[in-house]
């Protein structure tokens, strides 16, 4: 599965076992905090992840030091979600 991946900005997709995906947030300077950009591109994994008979479950983590923050508050002042 991971060869038939792309590369993704905001996460790194591994598979650290048979049916296991680790979708890893990876924006640890942000804290992990979400933004349109991002959930664009979550929406994107998730679909290729639910399409893939080769992954029956997803572990979520951040990089850093924090899982997330939430929202970007700062791309949310500047309109950008």
């Amino acid at each position: 599965m991971a060869a038939n991946l792309p590369s993704y900005t905001y996460f790194n997709v591994t598979f650290p076992q048979e049916y296991v995906a680790h979708v890893e947030t990876n924006r640890p300077k942000k804290m992990n905090a979400y933004f349109e950009p991002m959930w664009l591109e979550l929406r994107t994994v998730l679909d290729t992840l639910s399409a893939s008979p080769s992954v029956r479950a997803i572990i979520f983590t951040g990089s850093g030091p924090a899982f997330t923050a939430g929202l970007d508050v700062k791309a949310a002042s500047e309109g950008l979600l």
